[in-house]
């Protein structure tokens, strides 16, 4: 049995003054302990769960507060009583307009719940014991604006420079406060202990759904989608390229709204048997003697990159050995086609990577998108050209979103473009 995490500062002062409200109450209350995402409101309402439950409190999920179905929120108020919900800003903006509306007679307490200060932020992360980081134990504070799950997710990798940390750092910030708070210096420290690093706020204040200036700007949903899947014993490959090139690329690719259909293609001319299986495990693809196919789960690598249904109008063809199998094919066999295509122009020696075992094995990943779909393009290649750098396994793009063609070289790290 693991030791519980300990409760900071903060996190302490709130589950006392929220225990100190718990008392008899005529009607209903509802009390939020609001604060950042990754602050630890769900962990401070776990760790005070059983006196929440001796005081005859209800803890109420986040979502449950959703007022586009007023009639169900309406609902889980039917008994007198005090009711605790962890929300973060803006569902607490959200929540305080609803019940103004639908529920005035509920009471309505709000408690903030701050990140950590720079001491005890810096103090965390030095407990986190981590020993391939490229980042200070400063920085990592710094960065992560007293956010304990931030600073999980800036620890996490090796590859993480400053430059890095800050985009992520913003998009975090963007996420969970609105444009409006973030306009309001004395909102954002109404939430964060921690002085802000120059730059961050404006950077933050510029990310919007649809409009980034870096890919890494859509980062963290990914990075907190590893951390779970690595506490569950998985081990993926970090989500960041090795070649800076494939970042101004993937920035583009986001940036662009795709207006006629377009392909994507990654073609891998040779891999190890290893390298070989990762692959097709990453792409979620079993190998059997005579075929190959989709597995019946999806794989943790394009389950942490979000979006399974990136697998919309993909395929996947595999040579090796004696074996030739193809999933999702075009009714035409346009993948087949056109990996066999590639296959005899590798070995003629007619693309840019040259050819050192002309049997080996070889997989070629095809998508076509059309409309305005971009994301599903973006991150399914996204996490395949990431591993495929982080393993050093050369490959060759054809990249219809930016119409470009490019090929990966392990040992200099860098992406090259041919016509």
């Amino acid at each position: 049995m693991t030791n519980p995490i300990p409760l900071t500062k903060s996190q302490q002062l709130v589950a006392s003054s929220v225990l100190e409200e718990l008392v008899h109450v005529e009607g209903k209350k509802l009390i939020l302990i609001e604060g950042i995402s990754g602050v630890g409101k769900d962990h401070l309402v776990d760790s005070i769960k059983i006196e929440i439950g001796t005081k005859g409190a209800i803890i109420l999920p986040s979502h449950s507060l959703d007022f586009y179905h007023p009639e169900d929120v309406e609902g889980r108020f039917q008994n007198d009583g005090n009711y605790i919900a962890a929300v973060t800003p803006i569902q607490a903006r959200w929540t305080a307009e609803g019940m103004n509306e639908h529920l005035p007679q509920v009471l309505l307490s709000n408690h903030v719940l701050k990140g950590m200060s720079l001491d005890e932020a810096i103090a965390y992360t030095k407990n986190l014991g981590v020993q391939n980081c490229s980042l200070s134990n400063e920085a990592i504070a710094n960065y992560s604006l007293g956010i304990p799950l931030l600073a999980q997710m800036l620890a996490g990798y090796q590859d993480i420079n400053l430059f890095t940390a800050k985009r992520i750092a913003a998009a975090h910030l963007s996420h969970t406060l609105d444009p409006l708070m973030l306009e309001d210096a004395d909102t954002i420290t109404k939430y964060i202990q921690t002085p802000l690093p120059d730059g961050l706020v404006e950077a933050a204040r510029k990310i919007t759904p649809f409009s980034i200036s870096h890919i890494y700007e859509i980062a963290p949903d990914i990075i907190q989608n590893l951390l779970k899947i690595s506490k569950k014993g998985f081990k993926e490959e970090s989500p960041f390229f090795l070649a800076k090139e494939s970042e101004e690329i993937y920035t583009k690719m986001f940036q662009h709204c795709l207006f006629s259909e377009v392909d994507f293609s990654i073609f891998i001319p040779e891999l190890k048997p290893d390298d070989s299986e990762r692959i097709l495990r990453a792409l979620d693809i079993i190998r059997y003697p005579d075929f190959i196919d989709r597995a019946s789960d999806r794989s943790s690598r394009i389950l942490a990159f979000g979006n399974p249904a990136a697998y919309r109008k993909a395929g996947v063809w595999l040579r090796d050995g004696n074996l030739e199998g193809v999933t999702d094919d075009e009714e035409d066999g346009y993948i087949s086609q056109k990996a066999r295509k590639l296959e005899d122009e590798y070995i003629r020696n007619q693309l840019p990577l040259k050819p050192k075992n002309r049997n080996g094995s070889r997989i070629l990943f095809h998508k076509h998108e059309h409309s305005e779909l971009r994301d599903g393009i973006v991150r399914v290649g996204w996490a395949l050209e990431s591993l495929l750098q982080h393993r050093g396994i050369p490959y060759i793009v054809f990249n219809g979103v930016v119409d470009k063609n490019y090929f990966y070289e392990p040992s200099k790290n860098k992406i090259k473009f041919f016509q």
